[in-house]
């Protein structure tokens, strides 16, 4: 047979090639394509007929249309028809089979028309993957359940791409409902990249050009993800084989697009390793040669395909004779003569050097000349070390020539003997020019009737992948020696971020070190029409202070962009100013601007004295660090303007203390007592501070009090209220209150006392201590019915009505003077009133005075000014009349109407705001003034301009509608600070709402203002926009974020490939082997062997084919339970009749026994099949086999247990059972397997709600748990 065979192949044998044919187990057919043959089959081989069910002899000669079913038929013939005519040759086509038994069986076919040497055409196909599945032969609507549950992305599209009908999968993966999906195309969610290809594929696919798609293609999700999908697109046909609509699946190979590229190249090169028609070997990318084994063809090249002279530079003449050990021959001798280059390369550099040094003069010889001697015996210690170095390597180069030459033929031996079938390892090899090539090596042996004959090497050129990887590992070491650089300089900037001169100065020292390439950097600020140079590094330190134009500059032109500028070669870019750049040494420059709020103040440079030296990774990160510096210079500009600003509230603060100080004065003079008692437990009821007053009035010291409680003065009557009032302190209950009780004095008489209590809190709200306030009003009480009378005649009357001596003494005054001078009659009564009240005499006279007309005249009137109980000064009018109510006294009637309060208030109010307005208008930073309780009182322009509203707006507005509400609660807690006198201001970061919706981000100082008795008053606050540092800061996190969470991603990746290569290499090996072997003995003993010998190889063969399957479906399951992608359609299920389908598919396990109910469970039907039919085929292999299987159903859920009665899980090995290509030592060498079963059986059942677990039997062995969820007891 000729079929498929090329003419260079004239020689070869074509019953080895027939051979190869039959034994593939890919299923391989040829039809013919000739009219009165048309469709009928030439040739199948075995792999084709187990898939059909029909015997060679049953299939030869007759139809292909047996195999059809009457939906396949038209596209089948179209297909053929088109091939005929030429418009094709390769047809990939899927279509579904009848087998001999009537099941369906579906198929994926790679279809070539090829013509033999007589010009008749023939159709040889291949199938490339298969499913028995009877679902795909049911009816619509099955298949729309299948495709709704599918956790497979599924839908069915027009010829033009539109949505027609999506499953669930698709609107997940792509983020759109179905709804939207149907108003899109396939190509409206595409990449923008692949766009073009989808709009021709989807051409293709309507024309017949293709029969279908299968490949990798980006997409755009709705929130923008890109994600990489395997789109796999079949055309659904009419009868006459148009296309009428389009099926396509999508699943997300994001993750592990890289991991099943390799298992499919891998499974690709074991599918062609077994090919061996011309045509293929011929246009193999992968090279190939045959080796001899047997006597003086040992280990010599007896064929080599295209693909192996290519890459190794022979011809065909060449190569053929040509022996293996040639490939490696010379390369360690190569290996050495590179090291001996290096060396001889560091003495070139050596001898370079010492001539320099000795063109410097004569007088610098004679100085060195001891050096230059010991420089020379140096010399020549080094000259004979590097002889003998030279001599050792080529010794040690020829040792390793012997040793691969006698490792080939070790090799070359055992392949001989048949102790080695099959191989694969990496080498380093010889290409004709002599450079090195790295190939992975696959051998497998090709015996004959006489043994071992030739054997087959593939070279896979893994060259360029090596140095990818480590080009790769390079490139990430320098992103991260790059990314620390970076970081180390925004630390430097920090560090120097309130001085501007340190902070440009940093970047510039650094940034020469930051760029490997680059030798000088500059910092150059704006001044009028010219940059000057401020800061600079490097081969440019010699400029500083240098100006250029702006115009004709390339930095310049980054100014008038606000944008990067690159010069990769100054000597070439119009853009740059060549002369100055000839001047400074620039050979390339990178260039960024630098910002100042809105304005681009400056730029940021960096330069090389070689041209093309910068590339676009080194333009973003100049870019990220000149938006460090422009935050730096922003921040120094800051500190500068809020430094005047706090010297402005120094000042004012100053005037403030002198205020305070007065008030100071006044109460440390007061007659009224003053006592700090504690309401802590550990010190309940203590004096823990007393005023000089409190002497007076109870006749102890301020030490005395301070060891004692207020149980102690209290009079024993009045204690129990007292201690009551004390518990509502504690308990939050009162806050305030004022009382009056007895106290006992220290010589033991009874005095009465007013109190008046306030408690202080901390910030947790428990009560520390009281503020009492005492004042002695025996003597008040016991002049209280004198007076009570002459009181009632004036208490009607508003003015200040006071009873005094000539000397001053107050005797009682009405409730006018109390509202007036804030002091009770209580606390009057007996004091001077020219000392109370601290008067002066505004206009003229004095006290002297005053008396002298009352005596004189009996009457005075007059101005006085006097000081309040809370420091005010106020101006009165007084009337004051001289009488006596008895003989030997005088007393005076004094009434004083306040006249001048408002109008001193009025003024002192005017003059404070003119003072705050001056200081408003000028400042360029934002400030607001606002009440205690946080309502805005008045605000400067710069501050309505920073949140974007006006000034007339903002007033009357409160601190909660401006600043974000999870910055209130810090405020409030440092308000609080304020407010104790812990701090004079304080200084945050906080976000205050702009006009248009949005936060800006401010740095805040807060002061509070006192009135001149110490009484808060006034918030004023300082605030400073710090968006563009903020943005500097996020920006610098997210680029060190990003490249952490990428490093992660691609360790995962990587530790899956190898977790995947490791296991493949381990696991297929042993099945391939076993299969070639049976596959062998029948083709070569046919005749000779007997029905029952056939039937043990057929099966054989079947079964390590099923143990591949199964490695496959198992590593394909465990990628998808990897990456998340698994989806579960539950089903109502009922737990009995699924175990035995398990049973009957597990062999030899009909007779198991079940227990327990039938009970109904959750779960997907397919995956509890794998589930049980995994745990039934565990036991067997590592327990003997399940003992019983049980069911129980209890709290809303179902649980199965399989047992065996084997020799169970070892202890040491229970916490990895469930992990990913996990096995016991115990059993790796005696039960063959992947290690995966149970890691997808986990997977399986926590995908549908449920778990597994396992348990040692009592008995003896082992249990496995799975739980499932009962219907009705979840939400699922």
């Amino acid at each position: 047979m000729s079929v498929g065979f090329r003419e260079r192949l004239d020689g070869q044998s074509l019953e080895l090639l027939a051979h190869a044919f039959g034994r593939s187990p890919v299923p391989k057919l040829v039809l013919s394509l000739e009219p009165e043959e048309y469709g009928r089959f030439i040739t199948v081989n075995d792999a084709f007929c187990e898939l059909v069910g029909y015997a060679a002899e049953e299939l030869i000669g007759e139809s292909c249309l047996v195999l059809l079913d009457e939906d396949g038929l038209g596209p089948v013939m179209a297909a053929f028809e088109a091939m005929v005519r030429g418009e094709r040759t390769v047809v990939a086509m899927e279509r579904v089979l009848v087998r001999r038994d009537g099941s369906r069986v579906w198929v994926v076919s790679q279809n070539v028309m090829v013509r033999d040497q007589a010009g008749r055409p023939f159709l040889v196909a291949e199938v490339v993957e298969s499913s028995s599945q009877l679902a795909l032969a049911e009816s619509e609507a099955r298949f729309r359940t299948l495709v709704d549950s599918s956790p497979i992305g599924m839908a069915v599209l027009n010829t033009d791409g539109a949505w027609l009908r999506v499953n669930p999968a698709v609107a997940a993966l792509l983020g759109y409902t179905g709804a939207e999906l149907t108003g899109l195309s396939l190509s409206a969610v595409t990449h923008p990249d692949d766009r073009a290809a989808c709009v021709a594929m989807l051409r293709d696919l309507a024309s017949g050009a293709a029969a279908g798609f299968d490949g990798h293609v980006r997409y755009l999700c709705k929130d923008g993800q890109v994600i990489w999908c395997r789109l796999t697109v079949t055309p659904l046909r009419s009868e006459v084989g148009a296309p009428l609509q389009l099926l396509a699946q999508l699943a997300d190979v994001t993750a592990e697009r890289r991991s099943q590229e390799m298992i499919a190249a891998a499974q690709q090169r074991l599918e062609r390793s077994e090919r061996q028609f011309a045509e293929v070997a011929d246009n193999s990318p992968i090279a190939r040669i045959v080796l001899g084994l047997r006597d003086e063809k040992r280990g010599r090249i007896v064929l080599a395909n295209p693909a192996f002279c290519r890459l190794f530079g022979f011809t065909d003449a060449e190569v053929l004779g040509m022996h293996f050990a040639e490939l490696q021959r010379g390369l360690a001798a190569q290996k050495h003569g590179s090291a001996e280059g290096q060396a001889h390369g560091h003495a070139a550099t050596r001898e370079s050097g010492q001539a320099a040094g000795q063109e410097s003069g004569h007088a610098a010889e004679q100085d060195s000349g001891h050096a230059a001697e010991q420089d020379s015996g140096h010399a020549t210690e080094q000259d004979t070390g590097h002889a003998a170095e030279q001599d050792s390597g080529h010794a040690a180069a020829q040792r390793r020539e012997w040793e691969q030459a006698a490792e080939l033929e070790r090799g070359l031996g055992l392949m001989a003997s048949g102790e080695r079938t099959r191989g694969q390892r990496e080498l380093t090899l010889r290409r004709k020019d002599g450079t090195a090539i790295t190939v992975v090596a696959h051998t497998s042996v090709i015996t004959d009737e006489q043994g071992p004959a030739t054997a087959v090497v593939q070279l896979l050129d893994v060259t360029a992948e090596r140095a990818a990887g480590r080009a790769a590992e390079e490139a990430a070491d320098r992103e991260v020696r790059r990314l620390r650089g970076t970081l180390a300089v925004q630390r430097a900037v920090t560090a120097a971020a309130t001085d501007r001169e340190s902070a440009v100065r940093a970047v510039a020292d650094r940034a020469v070190e930051l760029f490997p390439a680059a030798d000088g950097a500059a910092v150059e600020l704006v001044e009028g029409d010219q940059l000057a140079y401020v800061a600079t590094a490097g081969t440019l330190s010699a400029f500083t202070g240098t100006r250029i134009p702006r115009t004709g500059s390339l930095s310049g032109i980054a100014l008038a962009t606000d944008a990067p500028a690159h010069c990769p070669d100054t000597g070439h870019d119009p853009r740059v100013n060549q002369s100055m750049c000839e001047r400074l040494g620039i050979g390339a420059m990178l260039i960024a601007p630098l910002h100042a709020e809105n304005d681009v103040i400056g730029v940021l440079k960096v330069s090389a004295g070689a041209a093309n030296v910068f590339d676009d990774t080194d333009e973003q990160q100049l870019a990220l660090l000149a938006d460090s510096l422009s935050a730096a210079l922003q921040h120094a500009d800051d500190a500068t303007r809020n430094a005047e600003l706090l010297a402005e509230r120094t000042r004012a603060l100053a005037e403030l203390s002198i205020s305070e100080q007065r008030f100071r004065l006044t109460f440390d003079n007061s007659p009224l007592g003053l006592t700090l008692c504690s309401l802590r437990p550990a010190d309940f009821g203590r004096y823990l501070q007393a005023s000089p007053a409190m002497t007076t009035i109870t006749g102890y010291t301020p030490q005395e009090l301070a060891g004692m409680t207020f149980a102690d003065l209290t009079y024993p009557d009045d204690l129990a209220s007292t201690h009551d009032y004390a518990r509502r302190f504690v308990a939050g209950e009162l806050d305030a209150v004022s009382l009056e009780r007895r106290y006992l004095h220290k010589d033991g008489h009874l005095i009465w006392v007013t109190l008046r209590v306030a408690v202080v809190r901390d910030e947790h709200g428990r009560a520390q201590y009281a503020v009492v306030q005492v004042e002695d009003v025996t003597a008040a009480r016991e002049a209280d019915a004198q007076l009570r009378r002459s009181a009632r005649l004036f208490e009607l009357i508003p003015a200040a009505v006071i009873v005094r001596d000539l000397d001053g003494t107050i005797r009682w005054w009405n409730d006018g003077a109390t509202r007036l001078y804030g002091w009770p009659l209580a606390a009057a009564a007996g004091k001077s009133a020219h000392r109370l009240l601290h008067t002066t005499f505004p206009y003229e006279g004095g006290a002297a005075e005053q008396e002298e007309s009352l005596r004189r005249d009996g009457y005075w009137n007059g101005h006085l000014d006097h000081i309040t109980a809370d420091g005010r000064t106020v101006n009165v009018l007084s009337r004051q009349v001289l009488h006596h109510p008895d003989p030997d006294n005088a007393q005076v009637l004094e009434v004083n109407s306040d006249v001048t309060a408002a109008r001193a208030a009025e003024q002192a109010l005017a003059e404070s705001e003119e003072r705050l307005r001056a200081q408003f208008a000028n400042t360029g930073v934002g400030q607001v003034i606002s009440t205690l309780d946080g309502m805005v009182i008045s605000v400067n322009r710069a501050y309505a301009a920073m949140i974007g509203r006006s000034p007339e707006e903002l007033p009357g507005l409160h601190d909660h509608d401006l600043v974000h509400p999870d910055d209130l609660v810090a405020h409030r807690r440092l308000l609080a600070g304020l407010f104790a006198g812990e701090s004079e201001s304080y200084t945050t970061e906080a976000r205050i709402a702009h006009a248009d919706g949005h936060w800006v981000p401010v740095e805040s100082t807060i002061s509070l203002v006192r009135d001149p008795a110490g009484h808060p008053k006034l918030l004023i606050g300082v605030l400073t926009d710090i968006t563009a540092r903020r943005g500097a800061e996020q920006a610098r996190d997210a680029a060190a974020a990003a490249l952490a969470e990428r490093n992660v991603q691609l360790e995962a990746a990587n530790q899956l490939k190898l977790d995947i290569i490791g296991m493949l290499g381990h696991e297929i090996g042993n099945p391939l082997t076993s299969i070639r072997g049976n596959a062998e003995i029948l083709t070569d003993d046919w005749p000779a062997l007997s029905d029952e010998r056939r039937g043990r190889a057929i099966d054989a063969i079947a079964r390590q084919a099923g143990t591949l399957d199964e490695i496959v479906q198992e590593v394909l399951a465990m990628v998808t339970i990897e990456t998340g992608t698994i989806r579960a359609d539950r089903r109502l299920l009922h737990a009995r009749e699924e175990i035995g389908r398990a049973l009957w598919a597990v062999d030899g396990a009909e007779s198991i026994p079940v227990e327990g109910p039938d009970a109904a469970l959750l779960c997907h039907p397919g995956h509890l099949q794998q589930i049980l039919v995994n745990l039934l085929s565990n036991a067997r292999k590592y327990g003997g086999g399940a003992t019983a299987v049980r069911v129980s159903a209890a709290a809303g859920l179902v649980e199965i247990t399989v047992e065996d009665d084997g020799p169970g899980v070892p202890e040491e090995f229970r916490d990895r059972l469930f992990e990913r290509l996990a096995r016991a030592d115990r059993d790796a060498a005696a039960v063959k397997g992947t290690g995966l079963g149970l890691y997808i059986v986990r997977g399986l059942a926590q995908a549908n709600h449920g778990d597994i677990r396992h348990e040692p039997n009592p008995a003896g062995g082992s249990r496995f748990i799975l739980s499932l969820e009962a219907p009705g007891s979840g939400p699922g």
